[in-house]
This record gives C-alpha cells, structure tokens and sequence, in this order.
C-alpha cells in the first residue's frame, strides 16, 4: 500500500515571471502526477466491503458489527478481553457473550470437580444450591462420588463411591467332586452392588437330578467373584429342606476369589455347637431347597 506523494509544485509557477519556460506545465508533469494517483488509489481498499491479502493491521477503530469467518461476534470488548492469550474460533468467542467477570474467579465459586463436567442449567443449580435437585439422572461417567471432605474413622482407605448395579442371576446347586446336573422348579436371584459390596438374596428349589452332585454340596452362580479375603461374606438362611437330619445348611460363607457360598451345618448333634461343619451331598434329597441372604466383597 502507497499513499499519493507531489511531484510538481504546480502552484510555485504562478510566481515565474513571463518567458521562463518552467513556468509552463508540461505534459510529461502532468503524467507522472496521474500515474502516482493511480498506484496510489489501486493501492487502497474500498471502504464499502473491502478484500485484504497477507497481514492486515487495524488501528484502533470503533466496529459496531464484526464478523469473523462468516460468524458475527456478539460479545462486548469488554467480554473478550476476559480471553486475552486464548486462541479461540468465532463460536468459541461467542461463549463468554454475556460474561462479566475472569473466567477463573467464576470456577474458583463452583463445586470443585476433579474430572470435569459439562454445565447445564441442571448442573449450574447442582453447584450453586445448597440443597441441590437435579430433575434428571447424574452421569459420572465412570468415576465416583468422592466423600473425602467428610470425617472419616482411622482404618479408612476409601472415600470414593465408584459402582452401583441391581440386577437378577441364575443360582445353581453343584458338588465340589462332581458338579452334577440339576433342573429347577425355582432358580431366583436379586443383588444390588454398591461399591465393592455385594448384597444377595436367592430362592432355589432342585425337582430332578441328571447327574447327581458328588462331594460337598455348594450354591453357585453368584454375579460377581469375590475378593481373596472371602471370610468377609456371609450369608443367614432363612430356609432349608429335604438335606438330612444332619446335614441341613445353618449358615453359608463366600469361596475366595470365587463365585460360589460353601454351606454350613452345625459340627455336632447339639444345636449348640460351631458352624464348622460343611453341607455335603449326601443323603440329600431330589427337592432340596433354600431361602438365603447375604453379602460379600469383591
């Protein structure tokens, strides 16, 4: 870009007294004049809808509409220079329409959130409420509910709520020699998991044995395996027939790192005694059946 520079002084000629001969203006003067004009003018933008190419510096200006690729930024000055540094598109400048303070000193008045969220109106009252409602499902996204602010007692090692599932499963009757082949009139489970404890509740009646179970006798099927430190599930039986007069489950106990409960039966004639015993399978009748809840750790 050039701006137009004066090559001749038209207008010292007048002084020129009659006879000098550069008091006559010259055709060629006259042509460098307008061929400085036009590099000139074909140098400069049109002001109505101007087309720059390479770097373009604007000098401070006042713009009442801007666009940016086809985009009209609506946010104030004031409000973009909130992003001052920040690379951002025309959409991206757009979200801080509306904003009057630092982006950070707005975050530092939220919740903190260790993996970050997506804001919504839901969410800004979840934040800004003390008593918040969400209208809808809250979607961790695979993480957990960290309660690490609360008092915790010494032997804790973790405040991080990180799975809850309810479902149903198919709880079976198996030897530990031989498994055996069962059919079922009645084959129910429930569990609800929360975190890393397992709650269960099963209702099993056998009818038939294909292949009778050999050994000592098991209920399997549990939905998840549990820990290596199995003697932390348990279960209490509510019900049992058709095992023996002294061979009835009175309790049960998680197999480590397994899905399956051993059954327990007092160790002696006197109900009294310990639950060491174990349920085997013989004896047993076709229909044996159960009613049983507990829990386990996985």
């Amino acid at each position: 870009m050039s701006n137009y520079i004066k090559s001749t002084d038209f207008a010292s000629k007048d002084s020129l007294p009659s006879g000098d001969s550069a008091k006559i203006i010259k055709g060629a003067e006259f042509e460098t004049e307008f061929d400085a004009i036009a590099v000139a003018v074909n140098s400069k933008a049109d002001t109505a809808g101007p087309t720059f190419t390479g770097t373009v510096t604007i000098p401070t200006a006042s713009v009442t509409t801007f666009n940016l690729g086809g985009t009209e930024v609506t946010a104030t000055a004031a409000e973009l220079n909130i992003l001052d540094g920040v690379t951002a598109t025309t959409a991206e400048l757009n979200y801080v329409d509306g904003v009057t303070s630092s982006i950070q000193t707005q975050l530092d008045g939220k919740a903190t959130s260790a993996q970050g969220a997506t804001a919504d109106s839901a969410m800004q009252d979840l934040v800004d409420d003390t008593t918040p409602q969400l209208g809808g499902d809250l979607d961790v996204n695979g993480y957990g509910i960290d309660f690490s602010g609360n008092p915790n007692a010494s032997g804790m090692t973790s405040e991080l709520l990180d799975d809850y599932e309810e479902g149903t499963f198919a709880p079976i009757f198996l030897g530990t020699t031989t498994a055996g082949t069962l059919t079922y009139s009645t084959q129910k489970g429930t569990y609800t998991k929360i975190g890393n404890v397992v709650h269960f509740a099963i209702e099993i009646t056998a009818s038939s044995f294909t292949v009778a179970p050999a050994g000592n006798l098991r209920i399997g099927g549990l939905p998840f395996t549990a820990s290596a430190s199995g003697y932390l599930g348990t279960a209490n039986i509510a019900y049992a027939a058709n095992f023996g007069v002294t061979n009835t489950p009175a309790g049960a106990t998680i197999v480590p790192s397994n899905n399956q409960l051993i059954l327990r039966k007092v160790s002696s004639a006197d109900a009294r005694d310990n639950l060491l015993g174990v349920v085997t399978t013989t004896g047993i009748g076709v229909a044996i059946q159960m009613q049983l809840s507990g829990h386990y750790y996985v």
